[in-house]
């Protein structure tokens, strides 16, 4: 029986490459290059080879790249017809020799070391030891680790580099097969490029656990009740995959929340709704109820006073709820006959929390009438909630700040003016603290957010400052630090209302809305008041009062006008059918929502 390693000579043709041996794949032409220089100096390091006890042969685990540029000479001129290797017949030492090796080679693709990583653990071997084998932290191989289970055709994408690590990570969030398979194929053809795209594509009628009514469900219960969830391998996410179900566990909460806080305080009625805030008019026709403010002792209201001189966030969290517990105290309480007249809205919030508003009356049939009369018959029901503004602003926004990043210039002059001037915070062009205004909108369906605006994961966040790191960046070059600088403020940019920033700096630089976003019936026309989609599919349509089309739209269902307006924006076919000019499609592809007129006008 051999030694645990000996240094054996081998005829070439019992040799092969071991599976143990990360590079499975090579360049020809870096192995004739090498071949050529062992012609010429010979083989200076020997090779390292496993008697795999499964093979009658000598496996390679060492030198896979030196073997075949032996096997190139021997095809051409047969000179060289056996070799040196050193020889283990202990699969611990032949993993360890496979891994250091690479120490002094060039670092592997990523594609080959998730391979290399997953072969070893496939046979046994613990994390720590692949760490130490191949000279890196047993964190960066469970980082790898997590994307061992992609299918072989994702991990040719990623060695092709027609994928980055980030586009890999957002295939692991599949678990549908054959699902994952046609979205790989969708990017080996170039249909799908961003990640958000990825993630879409393989959980397309999934929520995310961040989603307010799966907050406020909460995720075990969700599953308690049988919701199946897919976990995000690199964030903090999950995708449920009922929503049906979430949205039942979330209506029957919430009405069980509301008939809870109705019994304990007492109220005549508790009404929920499903909004994030209480619309503006839902509570017309009421009149609003506020509790009788009261004094604090002495002592509690110099225990508040001292508590509100110091900052919030300079409190202990035990203080911090003795500020809150006094403040509400100082509201007071509402008495016995507003409760017993009146009643509340509960709701829960875009964070998934409860929200109470407090309190309102029904008014009497002659407050109504005297009411109707003062104020006429118009509606006074918004075009819109609050969320779609919200969400029309963001999309606005983000589309502003591409069309900013490729002007690095205006950006730096901008920057420049702003410093020189010392603008006042509320007149600030760039919001120079790098605060990044939220860009995705909750309803983000036919919505592109550039992806130099988007976050990007970073390996090294931990990485420290030194002279050597920043040498490192400044190598780069001007052209890399001044794309990084622009997309960073970029990002930044939150004109307000109170000045002309935002009308300046479109015209500077045009945005693009449609580019990046176009209306459909989920992320706008569903959204709009009924009553003015048959406005919108007169305009786009060039109709007349009195055409047949669109009395025949507005006889439609909500849903049906939505679909039907959301399909002359999408579809070629339903265009052709309408007989639309080139003028009319023209204009279908330029029209926004009025609401995204003019300059950006975030809520303040």
């Amino acid at each position: 029986m051999p030694e645990p390693s000996q240094i054996r000579m081998i005829p070439l043709d019992q040799l092969y490459v071991h599976p143990f041996n990360p590079r499975q794949e090579v360049d020809q032409d870096e192995i004739e290059a090498l071949a050529r220089s062992i012609q010429v100096g010979g083989i200076i390091k020997n090779l390292a080879g496993y008697a795999d006890p499964t093979s009658d042969r000598i496996g390679i685990v060492d030198g896979g790249r030196r073997f075949r540029a032996l096997q190139h000479l021997t095809s051409t001129d047969g000179a060289i017809t056996e070799v040196e290797v050193k020889v283990t017949e202990d699969e611990l030492t032949a993993l360890s020799w496979a891994g250091a090796a690479n120490l002094t080679h060039r670092p592997l693709h990523p594609a080959d070391e998730i391979r290399a990583y997953r072969e070893q653990e496939r046979a046994g071997i613990s994390r720590s030891q692949i760490a130490l084998a191949f000279g890196c932290s047993q964190k960066h191989v469970s980082r790898r680790l997590k994307l061992a289970a992609l299918p072989d055709s994702a991990l040719d994408l990623l060695k092709a580099n027609k994928i980055n690590l980030d586009a890999a990570k957002a295939l692991t969030v599949g678990n549908d097969p054959v699902l994952l398979e046609a979205v790989i194929n969708a990017i080996e053809q170039d249909e799908i490029r961003h990640v958000h795209q990825i993630k879409e594509a393989l959980n397309p009628k999934s929520v995310l656990s961040t989603d307010r009514r799966a907050v406020f469900v909460g995720l075990d219960v969700y599953q308690a009740e049988g919701g199946a969830i897919t976990q995000d391998l690199f964030e903090e996410n999950a995708y449920l995959h009922n929503e049906d179900l979430l949205d039942k566990l979330f209506a029957a909460k919430l009405e069980l929340k509301t008939e809870q806080i109705q019994k304990d305080e007492g109220w005549s009625w508790a009404t929920h709704i499903d909004e994030t805030y209480l619309p503006h008019g839902m509570h017309s026709g009421m009149d609003r109820l506020y509790p009788e403010k009261v004094e604090l002792p002495q002592a509690d209201q110099a225990e508040l006073t001292e508590l509100e001189s110091v900052n919030r966030w300079e409190l202990s969290e035990e203080d911090r709820a003795k500020l809150t517990n006094l403040r509400n105290r100082t509201l007071g309480d509402f008495d016995d006959a507003d409760i017993a007249a009146g009643g509340v809205f509960v709701l829960v919030n875009g964070q998934g929390a409860l929200c109470v508003e407090r309190a309102f009356r029904k008014q009497s049939k002659a407050q109504k009438s005297t009411d109707s009369a003062s104020n006429g018959s118009a509606s006074s029901k918004p075009a819109l909630p609050q969320n779609a503004l919200d969400d029309l602003r963001r999309v606005a926004l983000a589309t502003q700040q591409a069309a900013l990043i490729s002007k690095q210039e205006l950006l730096l002059d901008i920057l420049g003016w702003q410093i020189e001037n010392g603008a006042r915070a509320w007149k600030r062009p760039l919001g120079v603290t790098l605060d990044q205004p939220t860009l995705r909108p909750e309803k983000d369906s036919n919505c592109h957010v550039d992806a130099r605006l988007e976050a990007v994961e970073n390996e090294d966040w931990d990485a420290e400052f030194t002279l050597d790191a920043l040498k490192a960046f400044q190598d780069k070059g001007k052209k890399h630090r001044n794309a990084i600088i622009a997309a960073g403020l970029a990002r930044t940019l939150a004109p307000t209302t109170a000045n002309k920033t935002g009308e300046v700096i479109a015209e500077l630089a045009p945005p693009d809305v449609r580019k990046y976003w176009t209306p459909d019936a989920d992320n706008y026309f569903g959204r709009l008041r009924a009553d003015l989609l048959p406005a919108i599919w007169a305009e786009l349509l060039d109709l007349e009062d009195d055409d047949e089309r669109l009395a025949e739209f507005t006889k439609l269902k909500r849903k049906e006008k939505a679909a039907e307006l959301a399909a002359l924006f999408s579809d070629a076919s339903v265009q052709e059918a309408h007989g639309l000019s080139r003028d009319q499609v023209a204009r279908i592809d330029k029209w926004l929502p009025p609401e995204m007129a003019g300059p950006i006008t975030p809520k303040p």
